[in-house]
């Protein structure tokens, strides 16, 4: 997020040379260079850059600890919430830690991510907040120290903790299209997961998760009484994110961000902007629905209509703000929608981001219902009956009810949450007709989703939808989504908030027992209910739409779409990380069968080689 960076290093047994040259180094990956400002000690064993503009909201030196922290926290403390009014989220942070010491993160919410040293106890404090909103990389080498920042490129740039790209995480790129925590990009380098901190001490590593969400069973509450919460939630987390000027909000024409749209106008009414992109592509434009919105609640609406060729454009300047491969291509909308935002004088964006994940509203939810149908059937049905029947029976494909039949009980027989995988391109075709030799005789290849199953079998979370929920916070939210977001407004020179997001608003949910979130195969049956009254019904009862872009269909007819396209694709053969035959294959399948679906995996395999690009410059 825009301000929000840092890094820093500590070796306790380190030479007293160079402090500042290395620091210095460090933050050169940072977007805003010439904001940046250095703390380090005449030993020279300890450095810390940080941007001294945006969320780094405040820092601490004396003769015992550094400290940063980014973001905007909420203290539920007093007197460290009075300590924080008075002298900084820093301050009351190292209070809070000598106080309490790791424990102290019971006191504090909110986004943030901070490092804390303590050079006399030679120890380092980092944590990210619940939902992951500004992420941390770390390095730890044996007999050194550790490295740190917001960056993984910058953490990369310590000479002392440089190492090679990993090529374990290129597998987890290729199965996720981003790299997810606790995996980096990097071979020496880790990333903190949400609600993780790390506490380094003795030359040695702990790391610990300090928040685990608690799914209620059920409520007693009154159906109106929890509307009537969650409009004041939402609308006082929408208010804490306004807390100043030039605020606007993303538009999309969802439910989401028409909600948050809602609430801007009521906060700020002469003064609600909302901003849209829109295609000229059948299938992704949503612009009727913001248009109804911004009608509705009376915004002063802007939209811009992204072309091919902008695309071209912004892919360079998209692949340089990322510090690791990212491969989802709904950034482009993004970065152009934050673009709008920027040259309209806007200072921060709100975002709708997290409002399906928090209250059910991805279709995966009720399709993983009807594949429930088929576990609930007694054993003996579907092991002597159903799946001798419609497994391994070529001719059933001919008759499309069958092959229907077929292909329910197939995917039903995958349990969850590799089933979740089906369509996934590392699972639809064998590794090996898809990865090359030396990338499968160098990596594990169960490890992708090992991961998936580790955070899935997350043991506060009881029915299959929590278990969904919890894991969409991690890999749809924290992995992709909200590094999305982050990144592309970064890239445009603005701020960004989630109201969804707001400890609030989070809390609030877990108190909605899974049958009020999806009901049936309604999804988000209770917010759609408590919103009825207040978003325009165009909205309320539009169809299920991603914030895509349409780019397999695009290079299809847009040349120097496609020339860098195939060039990368075709570049991507020396690395040895994919079958030349397979890579020809699938740009055939891009021209001959479904240009949509196989040109999202061109578009990911394309921006990994632009990134290992940047990378070797």
């Amino acid at each position: 997020m825009l301000g929000s960076a840092f890094c820093g290093w500590f070796e306790p047994d380190g030479r007293p040379d160079s402090g500042r040259e290395t620091s210095a180094t460090m933050a050169q990956r940072f977007a805003q260079t010439h904001d940046v400002e250095q703390l380090s000690c005449a030993e020279a064993k300890l450095g810390l850059s940080f941007q001294t503009r945006g969320l780094v909201s405040s820092h601490v030196a004396d003769d015992n600890y550094y400290v940063v922290f980014s973001g905007r926290a909420t203290w539920k403390d007093h007197a460290l919430r009075d300590l924080s009014r008075q002298h900084g989220d820093a301050c009351a942070l190292l209070q809070a830690y000598r106080n309490a010491g790791t424990r102290s993160l019971h006191a504090v919410g909110g986004a943030f991510s901070f490092a804390l040293i303590d050079k006399r106890a030679e120890e380092v404090f980092l944590a990210v907040d619940r939902m992951g909103i500004l992420p941390l990389s770390y390095s730890i080498r044996p007999g050194t120290g550790i490295a740190f920042g917001t960056s993984a490129e910058a953490v990369d740039a310590h000479p002392a903790f440089a190492s090679a790209v990993s090529e374990q995480a290129v597998l987890s790129y290729l199965f996720y299209h981003v790299v997810p925590s606790p995996v980096s990009v990097f071979e020496a380098q880790r990333k903190l997961p949400p609600g993780h901190y790390l506490h380094y001490a003795n030359h040695q590593p702990v790391v610990e998760q300090y928040w685990m969400p608690e799914f209620a069973q059920r409520s007693d509450r009154r159906f109106d009484d929890l509307a009537d919460e969650l409009h004041n939630v939402l609308r006082s987390s929408v208010a804490r994110c306004s807390n100043g000027d030039r605020i606007g909000a993303f538009l999309s024409g969802g439910i989401d961000s028409s909600s948050i749209a809602g609430m801007l106008s009521e906060i700020k009414p002469d003064d609600a902007r909302t901003y849209t992109i829109g295609f000229e592509a059948s299938g992704y434009d949503e612009i009727e629905y913001a248009q109804a919105t911004s009608n509705h609640f009376n915004t002063h609406q802007h939209q811009y209509y992204v072309t091919p060729d902008d695309v071209v454009t912004a892919i360079p300047r998209i692949v340089d703000t990322y510090d690791e491969p990212f491969g989802n291509s709904s950034a482009v909308p993004v970065y152009f929608c934050a673009r709008l935002a920027k040259s309209d004088d806007r200072a921060a964006l709100l975002a709708g981001d997290g409002g399906d994940e928090l209250f059910g509203g991805n279709v995966r939810y009720t399709k993983q219902r009807v594949f429930a149908i088929y576990d609930a059937l007694p054993g003996a049905v579907r092991k002597s009956l159903l799946e001798p029947l419609f497994l391994d029976r070529a001719w059933l494909d001919g008759v499309p009810l069958l092959r229907k039949a077929k292909s329910y009980v197939s995917q039903a027989c995958v349990p969850m949450p590799d089933r979740l995988e089906t369509y996934n391109f590392l699972h639809r075709t064998a590794c090996s007709e898809i990865l090359h030799a030396d990338l499968i005789q160098s990596t594990d290849q169960q490890a992708p989703i090992a991961l998936m199953r580790e955070t899935y079998a997350y043991g506060h979370a009881r029915s299959m939808l929590d278990k969904m929920l919890f894991l969409d916070w991690k890999q749809a939210l924290a992995d992709n989504d909200i590094r999305k977001v982050n990144r592309m407004c970064e890239a445009a020179g603005i701020r960004v908030c989630y109201p969804f997001l707001d400890d609030e608003v989070v809390d609030f949910s877990l108190r909605l027992p899974a049958s009020l979130k999806v009901r049936g195969f309604k999804l988000r049956y209770f917010f759609k209910r408590a919103m009825q009254d207040y978003l325009p019904s165009k909205v309320l009862h539009k169809p299920k739409h991603g914030f895509g872009l349409p780019f397999g269909v695009w290079m299809s007819a847009f040349r120097p779409l496609q020339e860098l396209a195939y060039d990368s694709i075709s570049d991507l053969k020396q690395r040895r990380y994919l079958r030349a035959d397979y890579l020809d294959r699938l740009v055939q399948q891009h021209r001959e069968d479904h240009a949509a679906y196989f040109g999202e995996f061109i578009w990911v395999l394309m921006m990994l080689e632009l990134w290992l690009k940047k990378k070797a410059r």
